[in-house]
């Protein structure tokens, strides 16, 4: 197999301000589209030429503002942390996508909106994207994760400390399905990095730790999924102080057919047999 250089998309980094920073990059799931969310709170999308294997500017809109919060006194960035696009959401040529600030989760759709022709003119269209539902009040901590259900009607968000589980339809409610806040945060040893739905089972996911371990749960056992959770970990890791500090799993991802998962620390990626395994996982050493 051989890669080339296909595209690229942005400007000269030497002339890239601070707000045009990039912060989150997301395909939908034809690979239609791409999103690339930015430090200003913008999300702009581009579309795949037809008989083309470049992409061309689509839309562009503004996802979120920064805001401040009076109860805690601190500021929100209007930063982009992650955008995914709804599955099982494609009506009269729309799509729904989710974008989310350290705060405030927002729903969008996006279609094409006709324009009115003149005699003997083929009609135009345009791209339009409009906000259809907000999800806040859910999170005391910064928002790390979002992850789409595969029964496409449900998604979950993640925190430091918790996991919520949100319907697509109500924004006004969640549940709380992992709550690792300890009585007295004075003993606070382990903070939520991630969380994943399963690709194709709608009562499990995942989440990851800052102590480098994968935890799968199911909700059809219990409504609170934290104490229930399978943990995978790397048994062969020697523990020592160094190791726990780079041993902290930043990011995760199932395989499409959900067998296995993908996750990443400081140094490796850690190839985890989700389903059938016995709860340790192979380490892969980055380059």
């Amino acid at each position: 197999m051989k890669w080339k250089l296909n595209q690229v998309f942005g400007e000269d980094p030497q002339a890239v301000n601070e707000e045009n920073v990039i912060t989150t990059v997301e395909f939908d799931p034809t690979g239609e589209f791409l999103s690339i969310g930015y430090q200003c709170g913008q999300v702009v999308v581009f579309r795949n030429q037809p008989g083309s294997d470049t992409f061309k500017f689509h839309t562009q809109f503004e996802s979120h503002q920064s805001e401040f919060d009076f109860l805690t006194s601190l500021e929100i960035e209007e930063k982009i942390n992650k955008i995914k696009w709804v599955k099982n959401k494609y009506q009269n040529n729309g799509r729904m996508l989710l974008s989310t600030n350290d705060k405030t989760i927002k729903l969008w759709k996006m279609y094409d909106k006709k324009n009115r022709s003149l005699d003997n003119e083929k009609p135009t269209s345009t791209p339009e994207v409009v906000q259809r539902k907000v999800f806040a009040n859910a999170h005391a901590y910064n928002i790390n994760s979002v992850s789409l259900c595969s029964d496409g009607q449900l998604f979950l968000s993640a925190d430091d400390l918790r996991v919520n589980l949100w319907n697509l339809e109500t924004g006004s409610e969640c549940f709380t399905i992992v709550d690792c806040k300890p009585t007295n945060m004075n003993e606070l040893n382990e903070v939520i990095t991630a969380a994943e739905f399963h690709p194709k089972e709608s009562h499990h996911f995942c989440y990851s730790s800052s102590k480098g371990l994968v935890k799968m749960a199911d909700m059809r056992v219990q409504a609170l999924c934290d104490k229930q959770a399978k943990t995978y970990t790397d048994k062969k890791e020697k523990k020592s102080f160094f190791s726990e500090v780079i041993g902290s799993i930043s990011d995760l991802r199932f395989s499409s057919d959900g067998r296995y998962i993908l996750a990443r620390d400081y140094l490796k990626l850690k190839n985890l047999g989700c389903k059938y395994g016995s709860g340790t996982g192979e380490s892969i050493r980055c380059p």
